[in-house]
Parts: structure tokens; sequence; C-alpha cells
């Protein structure tokens, strides 16, 4: 036998070896079986509490469509249906199924865990958090529109015009309201964030059933046929969220609906998206898709690595890979110790921090923390390996240099029916920009910091983007 059979021979040995350590469980043999219309997430709680504490587990899911409903009216840890918390190596196979869900719900929280993969399937909303509506007639002093009830089932009561989901109804956000061309279906040039401001408040008539006159005067005159979305809620509920986790890869999945980021990460190590896309679902006549990012990550670590995807009709931005500058509040006498002005615990022990200068955003030192304190009920307090330089004041901002992740994104498409911009990246570490497709209606490559209202950091010295 030559060397290259007894090679072959070898990985193919280990390769039996793998998988019979891998534990696949098919989720039908706990009861939970596709196209029933029935709520799959008291089963699927079964099937992840029967695989706890268990290591290299497969769930598979026989393709069909199942449909998860919320147990509760409104933001709640109770509304998750995929909950990994504390799981490693856990992988769940939608073999090509849908996901449908209904009312306040999350699609997975990946908490604390390791080596999980999400794979094969789509996730949808039968009534999303969003509304549409095509403007029917301009006048100058009213806007018409007509809207699909069945849909988007709706009401005027009092006056006033209020949309209806499974356990939710509200009126029109009046922060978002964004209007697509009839032809193209892509966002309309030069109309920005809510284009005809509040009139979605203003006193509402309907005129026949499907047809509703709002009556005020419009701030612009879209030509009759333009599609509009109507935000009801926004940064409500992410959709595939990852906190504190390491290794997690998202492959070959279709997010048609979250209620705010479809995928967002935060304070993690290694995040995949391969073929993970936030797309607008045109077999329903659909101009947009989430309600916020299509994908964000804050203070991670490691790689976060995006290829192959193709985002559309997010409420927000294509990406977003950034750090978090955090105040300052007061220096301790010995200048050991710093009091910082935030509720979120963006530093841990044996993290090392800059120290960034309010007045040039330059960073100016690096320390170790060796201690951190919960002080005065939200802030906190963090102590460092030697004191702070005699420069360093109260208002400016640390930045953590250990939770700062390199980004890469290749092949790629950003199209142009989201209302927002498309790369936002704030790194100090690497970052390969290649093979993607810009058709975006805001920017299509954003690279800045801010020590002012969203205080994202991390100034990036070398972005090759080809």
């Amino acid at each position: 036998m030559n060397i290259r059979s007894i090679t072959c021979l070898l990985t193919l040995c280990v390769s039996l070896t793998i998988l019979s350590a891998r534990r696949v469980i098919d989720v039908s043999t706990f009861g939970l079986f596709p196209n029933t219309r029935h709520d799959a997430l008291p089963a699927l709680r079964q099937v992840l509490k029967a695989c706890e504490g268990q290591k290299n587990v497969t769930l598979l899911f026989p393709k069909g469509r199942y449909d998860f409903y919320a147990p509760v009216p409104k933001a709640s840890a109770e509304n998750v249906a995929f909950q990994l918390q504390q799981r490693n190596g856990i992988t769940i196979d939608g073999c090509g199924s849908e996901f449908i869900f209904h009312g306040w719900m999350q699609v997975a929280n990946i908490f604390e865990s390791k080596n999980i993969e999400l794979k094969n399937f789509s996730v949808d909303w039968d009534r999303p958090f969003i509304s549409q509506a095509t403007i029917a007639e301009v006048g100058d002093d009213h806007l018409d529109i007509l809207i699909d009830a069945r849909q988007y089932p709706y009401e005027v009561r009092d006056g006033k015009l209020w949309f209806k989901g499974e356990d939710w109804e509200q009126t029109v956000q009046p922060r978002y309201n964004n209007l697509y061309d009839p032809d193209t279906g892509e966002i309309l040039p030069q109309t920005w964030d809510s284009p005809l401001q509040d009139i979605f408040q203003a006193p509402a008539e309907e005129l026949r059933p499907g047809l509703v006159r709002l009556h005020a005067t419009p701030a612009m005159r879209p030509k009759i046929g333009t599609y509009v979305t109507l935000y009801h809620y926004y940064y409500a509920v992410n959709g595939i969220q990852v906190i504190r986790s390491k290794d997690v890869v998202l492959k070959d999945i279709n997010l048609y609906h979250t209620l705010s980021c479809g995928v967002y990460g935060e304070h993690s190590e290694n995040i995949t998206m391969n073929a993970t896309s936030t797309l607008v679902n045109e077999s329903k006549g659909r101009m947009f898709s989430t309600i916020a990012d299509a994908s964000h990550f804050t203070n991670c670590k490691g790689v976060i690595r995006v290829e192959n995807c193709a985002h559309t009709g997010q409420g927000d931005d294509f990406i977003n890979v950034h750090g978090r500058h955090v105040r300052i509040q007061s220096i301790s006498a010995d200048r050991r110790s710093l009091l910082l002005n935030t509720y979120q615990h963006f530093f841990d022990v044996d993290d090392e921090v800059w120290i960034i200068d309010h007045t040039t955003t330059a960073r100016t030192a690096c320390l170790k923390v060796v201690k951190k304190e919960v002080v005065e009920g939200a802030n906190y307090r963090l102590t460092f390996h030697r004191p702070v330089p005699s420069h360093t004041a109260e208002g400016d901002f640390l930045e953590n240099k250990t939770w700062s992740a390199s980004f890469l994104l290749r092949n790629c498409r950003i199209l142009k029916r989201n209302r927002a911009r498309g790369v936002l990246v704030t790194t100090p570490k690497k970052v390969v920009i290649e093979h993607n497709y810009f058709h975006t209606a805001g920017t299509a490559l954003l690279l800045e910091g801010d020590l002012d209202q969203w205080h994202e950091s991390g100034a990036s010295p070398h972005v090759p983007i080809r």
C-alpha cells in the first residue's frame, strides 16, 4: 500500500470516528413534526432539555414549516425559540425548513456557549412588525394609501390609524417611513428617513376597506403606486443573538424578517456568517426585511467572517463592526482606578484598554485591568496595574484593546432596498473587504468613530478594499 492510500485510509477513519462521536437527534422523535401549524416551541424545549450537558449534538428538523408562538406579548426571555445557554458543540440543522414566528419572538439566543452551528433554514413572520402600503392619491390636504388588510391588519378608530399584530397593536412610528420605487423596488433617491414625516399620525378616515385617507398636507408628493413601509417598533428584539460565546457559525440561512438586528454579536470570539442573508421576501410582495441592521457586532474579538451574503430591505446598516468608547466619570486620588459612566460592562479583569484623549480621539496609553467592581447602581470602577498618566482627565474615554475583532467581508452583495448604509467598520485589527458588489442608498463603506452619540470605537490603521 502506498503513502497516498494510507493517508486516505487514515483520513476516512478519523472522519468516521468524528461522525460516530456526534449524536444526531431527529426532532420528530419528540413529537415535533413539520407543516402542522401548531406551536413548535414546547416540543423544541423538550428536545433542548434532553441534550443539556452533552457535546457534539446535531438536531435535525425534517424539511417543512415549523411555527413558533410567543408565550408572552412583549420582549421576554420566554419568547426565545433556540435558547442555547452554556452549550458546547451543538448544531441546529433545519434541512431547508421554514421557521415561521408569531409575535414577540427571538429566533436564537446563544449565550456563554461555544462551537455552535445554525444552518439550512429560513426565518419569517406571517405578520411582521412592519406594515406596507401603496400611495393611491396625493392632494394638497390629504394622502390616500392602499393597505392589504390580510397581510397588514389595521383599524381606523377614533380618527386614528392603528395596525394590529398577533400579540400587539400599534400606530406608525414617526421616526421611520420609507418610500420605494414601484418599478425597481429600490428606495427612492433623496428621500432619507421619514420623507412623509408624521402624516401617519394625522386624522384618518377609511374611505372603503383597504383605502385610508390621512388628512394633512404631505411633506412631499410621491407618484401614484409608490410603496411605503411603516415601522411600528424599532430595536425591539434581535433575531439571532450571540453573547459571550465563541466559535459560532451561521450557514445557509435566509432571514426575511426579525424584530431588530438580523444577527447581533457582543463580547464574543469568532463569528462566521456564510450565505446567511437578510432578504426581502419577494413572494409576499414586500419591500422590507428586518427592522434594524442586517448584522451588528460590538466588542467582539477573533475574526468576524462574512462571506457569500446578500443583504437588502433592512431598516438600518448592512453590517457594523466596532468597539465602544466609554466615558471616564472620575479618577481616584492614587490614579489607579477609574469610575466609568455606563451601565454596560465592556471591560473585564485582564483586559488591556486604551485611554482616549477626548480632544483628539488619539490613544494615549495602554493599561491592564486588575479589578472590576460595580458601584453606584449602574456605574462600575476599574482598577489598573499602574496609575493612569498625569494628562488623563475626567471626560476622556476608554477603549477595549483586547476585545477588538478582525473583519473579513468577501463575495457579498449590498443592495439598495435598505434605508441606510453598507459597511461600517471601526476596529484596530486586520480588515479585508474584497470581491463584493455595492449598490447602496447610503454610503457604501464608512470608517468612523465618535465620542458624542453612538460612541463607536476602533480606529482602523489599514483597510484594503479590492
